[in-house]
């Protein structure tokens, strides 16, 4: 009797092994897909007048997005970068790129001209 206990615990055993690999292989795949999500998106968070901004910017199409709402854009390239300029309540917005020849391509929001730190950064 207890040979065939000890076999059915172990039949358990390697089930609940097999079962957490399987679990553990489908949340690499999504963190994966998350964190290439991630470098293909900017993000910025910040308190203005008494609201929470929650500023989304897409790399590959350059779209800007706040509380999960498309913003218009107007885009003006150079030969260093580009500006994609909106507004925010009645406040010129700008995200400026530049490329680094450490970093790459740095990304960075001003506000009526004033820095906002990336959300991305902490």
């Amino acid at each position: 009797m207890s040979i065939l206990m000890n076999a059915q615990h172990l039949r358990k055993m390697r089930q609940k092994a097999a079962d957490v690999r399987s679990k553990n292989q489908q949340t690499k795949g999504k963190t994966a897909a998350a964190a290439k999500a991630n470098k293909m998106q900017k993000n910025w968070t910040f308190h203005m007048e008494g609201v929470i901004f929650n500023i989304l910017f897409h790399k590959t199409s350059l779209a800007v997005s706040c509380n999960g709402i498309d913003i218009p854009t107007s885009h003006e390239f150079y030969d260093d970068g580009a500006v994609i300029t909106f507004t925010l309540n009645d406040h010129v917005a700008q995200v400026k790129t530049s490329g680094h020849p450490v970093d790459g391509i740095v990304f960075a929001l001003t506000i009526d001209g004033q820095f906002v730190p990336s959300t991305d950064d902490y």
